[in-house]
């Protein structure tokens, strides 16, 4: 039996799985009430806070992909940078965290390679081991 893996549900568990990590190294998260653009706030250590919309990771063998933009029935949405500050996203084939300011990610996502890649290019390639969350 189980839940069937709708977007809502890989969503709402991506988003629990993100704080939990917060939480687990000291951060204190806010879940704020109403309709907001952004998922969760997280207390930095220096007392500022930092607005953070959660994402599931597409996970693609070698590499993963935030998407940074929504899809509704009729039209798609663009976060501004004045309404988070920062992507989340939590991959479950590697059951990490990934963080991305929003400055570094894409219009409408944000793609990063879990290894290298074959002919050995590093210029413009995101390493997802520069955005794991507590790294």
């Amino acid at each position: 039996m189980g839940k069937k893996q709708t977007k809502k549900y890989r969503g709402e568990l991506a988003e629990e799985k993100i704080a939990v990590d917060f939480i687990e190294l000291g951060y204190t998260v806010l879940d704020p009430r109403g309709r907001e653009k952004y998922d969760i706030v997280v207390q930095l250590e220096d007392d500022e806070f930092a607005k953070i919309q959660c994402k599931h990771i597409n996970f693609k063998q070698d590499y993963g992909v935030i998407k940074t933009s929504w899809q509704g029935r009729n039209e798609e949405y663009v976060y501004k940078s004045n309404e988070i500050d920062y992507f989340a996203g939590w991959c479950k084939e590697k059951d990490e965290v990934y963080i991305v300011p929003f400055e570094e990610a894409g219009r409408r996502s944000f793609r990063f390679r879990f290894e290298e890649t074959k002919n050995s290019q590093s210029k413009g390639i995101n390493y997802a081991e520069n955005y794991k969350l507590g790294e």
